[in-house]
């Protein structure tokens, strides 16, 4: 028996070659008989022919946006998907399409074949989005009616543009016209210009104040400001565009800027509207330790060496001031709800052995009880020593945001009673 190996690739070519050999050999008589031609098919395989293709995408590894831009997949305009060296048809998506601060991000660059024996493809890329003149910034107040007596709702303010320009748009109250004004609350509010060359304009209003006889004495805070300010050298202050003297938090924006623990997102502007983040809470009790380096760079996967955050983040674990979210992430764009802005100063001045002892009972707010366990001895310390206050006579919410300008409020309390 003659035996014959061969590659399944080829096996119906050589079968038609073994016949036509078969045949001519009878013919020749090299075998007595029809029956006597035997030859055996062996499949064999080719170690190169299990190399199995896989769905492979290619793209820039980053996008650069501007601050006040958007941005989305079609930025990335070479972006291929390849199987077998042939380009496959199919929807791209990132990971996350809505960040907004000024900073360095790793989002993921996800494509779906419409074939779905492809599957799936995924690659990390770089979003900066860096400052500079994106857009123009507008001046101006807005006009309203101040509210004098309880019971009434942000429609009866009949907020309107004032003075702001120098071009048209709309303003609105960020909460629903029907909520119910109360006594010494700011209510924030946001212009947005019909020219979208425009940065958005947005601020907060005391619509209904009440008078000084209703109200608590002020706590007197002259002696610990003195000394806390005396500490260090202050810087001169400009004032951002952004931040009128009038407003609430001037003073406090004013404060931190001069004491060198939280800066603008530009020389212009301060964005008081925009959301903390935890890497901005981070950053900023950094510069007030005086910026010390942190024995390890990878204490999270989701903070890489070189970002104006690494740092910071790497030194707060390590102080054990912040912890990560699970997984060995620490989410340094996640916005900052009061809750953890309030465990991370407790910690702090646990670290600095300031006192700590001082705590409310909590009795006069009605959402105590979605504090979270971890966070109920801080916001505790925090009520009672007014480092924070609530959000209304009766309310906390402890698992709201902070923004910029209520941070830097907090931060400039928590400066005068205990930073030396």
């Amino acid at each position: 028996m003659q035996v014959i190996s061969i590659n399944s690739s080829k096996r119906f070519v050589l079968l038609i070659v073994t016949l036509i050999l078969t045949v001519i050999a009878l013919s020749l008589g090299q075998f007595d008989s029809y029956a006597a031609a035997e030859i055996e098919l062996v499949e064999t395989t080719d170690e190169a022919s299990e190399t199995v293709d896989s769905l492979k995408i290619s793209s820039s590894q980053s996008i650069n946006v501007q601050f006040g831009e958007s941005y989305s997949v079609d930025d990335l305009t070479d972006k291929k998907a390849i199987f077998a060296g042939q380009e496959v048809a199919g929807s791209w998506q990132l990971s996350d399409d809505s960040l907004t601060q000024i900073g360095q991000y790793e989002v993921v660059l996800t494509f779906t074949a419409d074939d779905s024996q492809y599957g799936k493809a995924e690659q990390t890329i770089n979003l900066n989005i860096l400052p500079g003149p994106a857009k123009k910034v507008l001046i101006g107040e807005p006009d309203y009616t101040t509210i004098e007596e309880a019971g009434k709702t942000l429609a009866d303010a009949a907020l309107n543009v004032g003075t702001i320009g120098p071009v048209s748009g709309q303003i609105a109250f960020d909460q629903p016209l029907d909520t119910v004004v109360e006594a010494n609350v700011a209510y924030s509010w946001t212009f947005s210009a019909d020219d979208e060359g425009y940065l958005p304009l947005s601020g907060e209003i005391i619509l209904f104040v009440k008078s000084e006889e209703e109200q608590p004495a002020a706590e007197d805070k002259t002696a610990d400001q003195s000394v806390a300010e005396t500490a260090v050298v202050l810087d001169d202050y400009q004032d951002y565009f952004d931040v009128k003297a009038n407003t609430w938090y001037y003073d406090a924006v004013k404060y931190v800027s001069q004491h060198k623990v939280m800066q603008g997102v530009s020389d212009e502007m301060f964005l008081p509207s925009d959301e903390t983040t935890r890497a901005m809470l981070l950053t900023i009790l950094h510069r007030l330790s005086g910026e010390p380096k942190p024995a390890r760079q990878d204490n999270f996967s989701d903070v890489q060496t070189g970002f104006w955050y690494s740092e910071p983040i790497n030194w707060g674990a390590e102080q054990s001031i912040a912890n990560g979210v699970g997984d060995n992430m620490f989410k340094p764009s996640g916005n900052l709800t009061r809750e953890q802005l309030v465990v991370a100063l407790y910690r702090y001045a646990q670290l600095n052995n300031y006192d700590v002892t001082a705590e409310s009972d909590l009795t006069d707010y009605d959402d105590a009880d979605n504090l979270s366990d971890w966070a109920r001895q801080s916001m505790r310390w925090a009520v009672e020593n007014k480092i924070l206050t609530g959000t209304s006579e009766t309310t906390l919410s402890p698992r709201a945001g902070a923004n910029r300008a209520q941070m830097a409020t907090v931060l400039q309390r928590f400066m005068q009673k205990y930073v030396k």
